[in-house]
């Protein structure tokens, strides 16, 4: 799905804990090489992602982050 981002065949999406860094660091690493943005679930570079992803094409990070939080996912 991250590939998805990458390409901007959509504009992000997040990943529910619990994320195993095998299953997700050539996605992240693809988004992050297309310009894109990833980060956990509270704005924070996504080094481990062992709490969830936010991965986005940089445009809609800062609405996503802002609907996790008012919704408190």
């Amino acid at each position: 799905e991250l590939a998805f981002v990458a390409a901007g065949r959509v504009d992000g999406m997040i990943i529910t804990p619990p994320v195993r860094i095998w299953d997700v660091a050539a996605g992240m690493l693809m988004v992050r090489e297309a310009g894109g943005l990833v980060t956990d679930f509270t704005g924070d570079p996504a080094a481990m992602a062992k709490n969830g992803l936010v991965a986005t094409n940089g445009k809609v990070h800062k609405q996503i982050l802002k609907v996790i939080k008012d919704k408190k996912i």
